[in-house]
C-alpha cells in the first residue's frame, strides 16, 4: 500500500527550508509545551500553537517563504516583538518569526531598519551617534508593529507619531512581488501603510528620519525623569492637576494611573496613583511645568537609582521603567480608548473598579489602568500637512486598561472588569461623546472598523486599496478579533 500523500504544512520543512538562506530555519510544533518552552511572547492570551515556525533571516527569506505559502494556501501570521495579542494562529498555519531580522543601517539624518528589531534596540544603537528617532514607550515591543498602526510613543509631542517619521518602505505583497513604497512610489500603498500598515503587506524594512539628540532639550542627550506615588486621598486633586497642565508643551509626557505595589518587608499588595514623569529640557524647567504635581507631596518617590529625588537619565534609558511590565507571560490583554480629558468623577469610580478587581481577584494584581499624556500639537500638525491612514489625532489622551492574571479562571472575570471600565471612558465627561476611539495596538479584538478608522470615509478608501493589495485577506483583516 502506498502511503498517504504529505500535506503542505507535514512537508514544510523538506520542501521550504532548502528554500532559505543558510540561517533560516524551518521547524515543526509537535505539542505545545514544545511551543511554549521555545517561543515565548508577551501574553499567553489568545495564544494559539501553529503547525511550524519559519524563523526568516533576510528579505530572500522573506519573499520565499510568502511565495511558498500562498501558493500552498498555508496561513501564516508575522511576529516581530510578540507583544501582540493577534499574532499567534492554530494548527491550521505558521508563524513567521523575524528576531533574526535585525540589520539596521545608518545614514545622514535617516536609519533603515529590518522589520524584527525592537524598539530598545534601535534606540540603543542610533544613541552613541548622537542621533534618535521617534519609537515606542516599551523596549520590547517590536519598531515595524508600533509605527504600522500609527505609532504613539515619548517624543510623538516634538516631531509627531512614529508612521509620520516613515521615509519609505520595502513590502513583500499578496502578490509576491518586493516593491518599493513611499510618497512617490506607491503613494495609495504608502497612505495605507501608515495608520493600517500591517493589513497591507509584509513590511521587511523601514527607513525612517532620525534627529540629533540636541532636539531633546539637552547637550548631553539626557532627559529629566521621576516616578511618584501617592495614596487615593489624593486622586481627586491629581487629576484636577494633570489636567491643568494642559499637555501642550513637546516637551513634557508621562504616564500616570492606577497600580498596586508589594511592599518591602511583606507580600502586602496595595494600590496607589501612580505617574512617571518624562521633561525634554533643563532640570528648572521640568520642576516648574510639573510643579501642580510636585507640590502634592507624594508619599513616595523613585527614580532610578531609587531616590527622592528627580534624576537625569540618558535617553537610551528612556523606556527602562516599563521592563516590569514587558515581561513574557501571563494573560494580558488591552481594552485600550481615546479620551478628550480625565473625568475627576470619572476616575474615582474607575479607582473603586479597579481596587475591588483586584482585591476580589488577587491573581491580577499585576492589572492596571494608565494614561499616556503627550501633546499632541505636533501630531495634528503633521496630520494637516501630511494625510495618513491613522485616524485619531484629535484623541488628547489614550487611557489604558491593562489585564494581566496567571490563572485563566480569572479570565470571565477580567473580561468583565475591562468591559466595564472601557465603558466609564466613555462617558461624557471624559469628552469622548460615547464614542469609542480605538487604537489597533491598544485594541481588545472586539472594537468596530469605525471605532478603529474613524470615519466612514477613511474605512471606504482603506477597503478599496485593501481590495487592490490584498483581496484575499492573506494578511488578515483590516480589524484583527479574537477568533
Amino acid at each position: 500500500m502506498m502511503a498517504a500523500a504529505k500535506t503542505p504544512l507535514e512537508d514544510i520543512v523538506e520542501s521550504l527550508g532548502p528554500r532559505l538562506s543558510s540561517k533560516g530555519q524551518t521547524y515543526l510544533i509537535s505539542d505545545t509545551k514544545t511551543f511554549s518552552e521555545t517561543f515565548t511572547s508577551w501574553s499567553d492570551f489568545n495564544k494559539k500553537v501553529p503547525s511550524a515556525v519559519i524563523k526568516i533571516h533576510t528579505v530572500g527569506d522573506a519573499l520565499e517563504t510568502v511565495l511558498w505559502l500562498t501558493s500552498n494556501s498555508v496561513p501564516f501570521v508575522i511576529k516581530a516583538g510578540g507583544h501582540g495579542n493577534f499574532c499567534t494562529i492554530g494548527k491550521e498555519g505558521v508563524i513567521i518569526d523575524l528576531s533574526n531580522m535585525k540589520r539596521v543601517t545608518l545614514h545622514e539624518d535617516s536609519v533603515t531598519v529590518e522589520a524584527g528589531i525592537l524598539t530598545d534596540e534601535l534606540i540603543s544603537t542610533l544613541y552613541p551617534q548622537g542621533r534618535c528617532v521617534v519609537s515606542g514607550g516599551c523596549g520590547g515591543v517590536g519598531v515595524s508593529g508600533s509605527c504600522l498602526a500609527g505609532g504613539l510613543g515619548p517624543l510623538i509631542g516634538l516631531h509627531g507619531l512614529i508612521s509620520d517619521n516613515i521615509l519609505s518602505a520595502r513590502v513583500i505583497t499578496a502578490a509576491g512581488e518586493l516593491i518599493e513604497v513611499s510618497k512617490t512610489k506607491n503613494p495609495d500603498l504608502f497612505w495605507a501603510l501608515r495608520g493600517a500598515g500591517m493589513r497591507f503587506g509584509f513590511v521587511v524594512e523601514l527607513t525612517f528620519r532620525t534627529y540629533p539628540l540636541s532636539t531633546l532639550g539637552s547637550d548631553d542627550g539626557s532627559i529629566w525623569e521621576m516616578t511618584l506615588m501617592w495614596g487615593e486621598e489624593q486622586l481627586e486633586d491629581l487629576v484636577e492637576a494633570l489636567n491643568g497642565l494642559g499637555w501642550t508643551k513637546g516637551e513634557a509626557m508621562g504616564y500616570f494611573g492606577f497600580v498596586h505595589v508589594k511592599e518591602k518587608e511583606s507580600d502586602k499588595i496595595s494600590p496607589v496613583c501612580l505617574a512617571i514623569l518624562h521633561y525634554f529640557g533643563p532640570t528648572s524647567a521640568a520642576e516648574e511645568y510639573f510643579k501642580p504635581l510636585l507640590s502634592l507631596s507624594p508619599f513616595h518617590a523613585l527614580s532610578p537609582p531609587p531616590q527622592a529625588q528627580p534624576v537625569r537619565i540618558p535617553y537610551n534609558l528612556i523606556n527602562a521603567l516599563q521592563v516590569p511590565s514587558q515581561k513574557h507571560g501571563g494573560f494580558k490583554s488591552l481594552f485600550g480608548v481615546g479620551v478628550q480629558r480625565l473625568s475627576v468623577p470619572g476616575m474615582r469610580k474607575i479607582w473603586d473598579r479597579y481596587t475591588q478587581f483586584v482585591s476580589t481577584n488577587p491573581d491580577a494584581y499585576q492589572s492596571a489602568v494608565l494614561v499616556e499624556l503627550f501633546s499632541v500639537e505636533k501630531v495634528r500638525e503633521v496630520g494637516r500637512k501630511d494625510d495618513t491612514a491613522f485616524p485619531h489625532r484629535d484623541v488628547n489622551i489614550w487611557a489604558l486598561p491593562q489585564l494581566w492574571y496567571n490563572d485563566p479562571s480569572t479570565e470571565p472575570a477580567a473580561t468583565k472588569f475591562g468591559n466595564e471600565v472601557r465603558k466609564m471612558l466613555q462617558d461624557e465627561d471624559f469628552g469622548s461623546g460615547g464614542k469609542v476611539k480605538a487604537y489597533v495596538n491598544f485594541n481588545r479584538g472586539d472594537e468596530s472598523i469605525i471605532d478603529t478608522y474613524g470615519s466612514k470615509e477613511r474605512v471606504a478608501r482603506l477597503q478599496e486599496l485593501k481590495k487592490e493589495w490584498d483581496p484575499r485577506s492573506l494578511f488578515g483583516d483590516l480589524v484583527p478579533s479574537l477568533k
